[in-house]
């Protein structure tokens, strides 16, 4: 793994190529030659935003608009599932 020494800017950068990348954090760190731990930290301090979001559970069912795929979710939908499905409609 490469120790070189990044600029704020340079990681900002480095976080919006990983975001527009469509792989997971670790897939890029590899592919970049970047430590992931690094990369985790630098993206906690400048305070770059992940890719979660809140939400409220309720009796009504979730949709989640997926680009033109519809996806009707229940409280019993399995998280992993519904990550693995998104990840593949995203590709």
């Amino acid at each position: 793994m490469a120790n070189r020494r990044r600029s704020k800017q340079a990681w900002r950068e480095l976080i919006a190529q990983w975001r527009n990348s469509g792989l997971s954090a670790a897939e890029f760190c590899a592919r970049e030659d970047v430590n992931i731990n690094r990369f985790y930290k630098k993206r906690r301090d400048l305070g770059v935003e992940s890719n979660f979001v809140a939400v409220r559970v309720s009796e009504q069912p979730l949709v989640l608009l997926v680009g033109d795929v519809s996806i009707k979710c229940t409280t019993s939908t399995s998280v992993a599932w519904l990550a693995d499905l998104v990840q593949a409609l995203r590709q």
